[in-house]
C-alpha cells in the first residue's frame, strides 16, 4: 500500500505508448476508457475532438488491438496507452494522469457521450475565483476540488441516480444511490470512475489504491480517502453525459478487495489531533468477520497498520465520522443551492 507520493507510478505495470500528439489550452485532457467493440471508435474520437481538449489518452485493452495504427494516423492528437496485461480502472486512469500535462483531466466511457459542453468552459466552472484563491481554504490548488463529476443520464436523457450516500447497516458499510438534487451536490465517489480531476491533486492522494482490483471497492476506496484526508467530491449538474447504450451494474461482492477496503478505509481510528492509526485489537474482529486464512489476515493488517501510520497526518476525519456528518452536507448543498 503506498505511503508516499513518490510511489504514484511505482508499481504501474509494463506498457506501451502510440501516438500522441499534444495541443490546445482549455486546460483539460481527455482520457476515454474503452469497453465497447471498436466499430465507432472513429465518431467517439470526432466528438471528443469538437469538444476542444488539450489531448486524448485512450487506454486500451491487452488484447483485440487491430486497427490502432489506422486510428493513431487518422488522430495524431490522440495518445493510446497499451498495457501489456489486463489492468483494473483505477490503474488505467492512474497510468493517464502520470501521462498527460494538463492541469485537469476529464475520464469518461466510450459508450458516454459529452453533452453540449467545451473543454474551455469545463475549466472555467472549476477554477476558483479570486476570493476563493486569496482566502483561508485556497490552499495551493487553482481548481476546486479533487473530483467533479456530471450528472449521467441515460440514452433516453433520464438522469441516472450515481449519487453515492454513505451508510453504516448493520455495522457494515455501504452506499445507497441517489439522484443529484442541486449544484455541487456532495458524492462518495465517482461512479464508474467518470468525473474531471485534479491531476496535482489526485497524484497526491495517491490515485486509486491497485492493490484493490474490484472496481467497486476500488472507487469507493478512492473516494472515502479523498473525503477522510480534508478533499471534496461534488456533481456539477452543468456538465453532462449521457449513455450511448446502457448503464453497466456496479458488482459489490465482499472479496479480498473489500478486505482491503476495510483495513484502509473502515478500521483506522482518527484521534482528537488529526492522526489515525489502526488499532491492533481490530485484528480478530477482522478475522471473525471475514472467514478468512489467518496468514492472509495478517498480512493484510500489518501492510494495512504500515499504510495508516505512514499517512497518519494526513487524516482530517475517520470513516465514521465522515459518514456521521453526511447528511449535514446534503443539507449544506440544498441551502447553498436555495440561496443562491
Amino acid at each position: 500500500m503506498n505511503t508516499t507520493l513518490s510511489t504514484f507510478s511505482e508499481n504501474f505495470p509494463p506498457y506501451t505508448v502510440l501516438g500522441g500528439g499534444a495541443g490546445g489550452s482549455s486546460g483539460v485532457s481527455a482520457v476515454l476508457l474503452n469497453r465497447s467493440p471498436r466499430i465507432g471508435r472513429k465518431s467517439v474520437f470526432e466528438d471528443l475532438e469538437k469538444c476542444g481538449f488539450d489531448g486524448i489518452v485512450s487506454l486500451e485493452g491487452s488484447e483485440e488491438r487491430y486497427g490502432l495504427e489506422e486510428l493513431s494516423a487518422s488522430f495524431p492528437k490522440v495518445k493510446f496507452i497499451l498495457p501489456q496485461k489486463e489492468t483494473s480502472t483505477g490503474c488505467k486512469i492512474n497510468i493517464a494522469a502520470n501521462e498527460i500535462k494538463s492541469p485537469l483531466f476529464f475520464v469518461l466511457w466510450d459508450d458516454m457521450r459529452l453533452s453540449g459542453i467545451k473543454a474551455e468552459r469545463i475549466n472555467g466552472r472549476l477554477l476558483k475565483t479570486k476570493e476563493e484563491l486569496s482566502g483561508k481554504s485556497g490552499g495551493d490548488y487553482w481548481y476546486k476540488r479533487v473530483c467533479t463529476v456530471p450528472l449521467i443520464q441515460n440514452k433516453d436523457l433520464r438522469t441516472l441516480p450515481t449519487i453515492a450516500f454513505p451508510i453504516f447497516s448493520s455495522k457494515n458499510f455501504d452506499c445507497s444511490q441517489l439522484t443529484p438534487e442541486s449544484g455541487d451536490f456532495p458524492t462518495v465517489y465517482p461512479y464508474d470512475g467518470v468525473g474531471v480531476y485534479d491531476r496535482l491533486r489526485f497524484i497526491g492522494l495517491g490515485g486509486f489504491d491497485l492493490e484493490i482490483e474490484n472496481p467497486y471497492w476500488q472507487m469507493i476506496d478512492f473516494g472515502m480517502r479523498a473525503w477522510m484526508w480534508g478533499e471534496e467530491i461534488l456533481c456539477d449538474k452543468l456538465i453532462r453525459i449521457r449513455f450511448a447504450g446502457n448503464p453497466l451494474q456496479e458488482r459489490a461482492s465482499a472479496d479480498e478487495s473489500y478486505m482491503r477496503f476495510y483495513l484502509k478505509t473502515i478500521a483506522p481510528k482518527c484521534s482528537g489531533e488529526g492522526k489515525a492509526f489502526l488499532p491492533i485489537w481490530r485484528f480478530f474482529p477482522f478475522v471473525l468477520r471475514n472467514r478468512v486464512q489467518l496468514s492472509l489476515a495478517w498480512k493484510l493488517f500489518l501492510e494495512a497498520r504500515l499504510w495508516a501510520s505512514g499517512n497518519s497526518k494526513r487524516f482530517r476525519r475517520d470513516c465514521r465520522s465522515v459518514v456521521k456528518n453526511w447528511a449535514k452536507k446534503i443539507e449544506n448543498s440544498r441551502n447553498s443551492s436555495s440561496a443562491s
